[in-house]
This record gives C-alpha cells, sequence and structure tokens, in this order.
C-alpha cells in the first residue's frame, strides 16, 4: 500500500508539477502611417451606446461572445484610450451601425454607473456608456 501511494505521489507531481505556458502576441505595431486629412473621409459625430454588467469583475453576458468589449489601447482609435468593458463595446457597436469605416477619431465617453449592492462595484457593477467620435475611412483614388 506504501508504494502505491508514493507512486500515485510521483505520478501526480509528475503531472500537475510538469506544467507551464508561453503565450507571445503583438498588441501593436512600430510601423508609422503618415496620412493628411485629404486621405480620409471623416464623418459629422455619431453617438453609439453600450451597457455591460458585471459580477466579480467578469462581464458574464459577453464572456463567450464575438463582442467581449476588450479595454486596452485599440489601434483603430485615435487620440482616446479604451479603460472599460462598457466603453469597449460601445466602439465596437459604433463602428458596427456604420460599417466600412476604419478609425474611430477622438472618442469622447459618457458613463453611468450603477452599483446596486450598497455601493460596492467589485461585486456588481452595470455600465452604460454612450461614445461620440468621428469616424474615418481612407479615400479610394
Amino acid at each position: 500500500m506504501k508504494k502505491f501511494f508514493l507512486a500515485a505521489l510521483a505520478a501526480a507531481t509528475f503531472i500537475l508539477g510538469g506544467c507551464s505556458s508561453y503565450v507571445k502576441n503583438l498588441e501593436t505595431s512600430n510601423s508609422v502611417l503618415k496620412l493628411d486629412v485629404e486621405d480620409l473621409e471623416i464623418t459629422e459625430q455619431i453617438t453609439a451606446t453600450a451597457t455591460a454588467t458585471t459580477i466579480f469583475g467578469i462581464n458574464w453576458a459577453h464572456l463567450f461572445s464575438d463582442q467581449a468589449g476588450v479595454a486596452g489601447k485599440m489601434p483603430y482609435v485615435i487620440g482616446g484610450n479604451v479603460t472599460t468593458t462598457a466603453r469597449g463595446l460601445a466602439v465596437y457597436n459604433l463602428l458596427k451601425e456604420n460599417p466600412g469605416y476604419d478609425v474611430v477619431i477622438y472618442p469622447h465617453f459618457d458613463s453611468e454607473y450603477h452599483r446596486p449592492f450598497l455601493g460596492i462595484s467589485f461585486i456588481t457593477t452595470k455600465e452604460t456608456t454612450t461614445v461620440t467620435a468621428r469616424l474615418g475611412k481612407l479615400k479610394t483614388k
């Protein structure tokens, strides 16, 4: 019985102890593209809205969706940073509602937060964000 226990312990150590992962990705490239205003077709200001509800910091409604609403630096957003999931979803909705455009130019975000559980944002938060921005696309010659 002791040999079986030692063999099982050795197997478990080998199987569980040998795990490692390696992730390599490229978030943004270092290349520079110089454009003039004449190279872009720019719209008037357009708005879009999105709502994200997070429970314990996880957006369960969009967890396994193609519209995940990522936060961070987006290469197609010029002059702004997307800092929350709802803002990412609002930018996604803005581009989806206006197909054919390549970039979002200087977005302005208006966010409203609702924290129903004693005002504590860690447990649950509902954020409704409206983005107002101009969209641009490259002119074809």
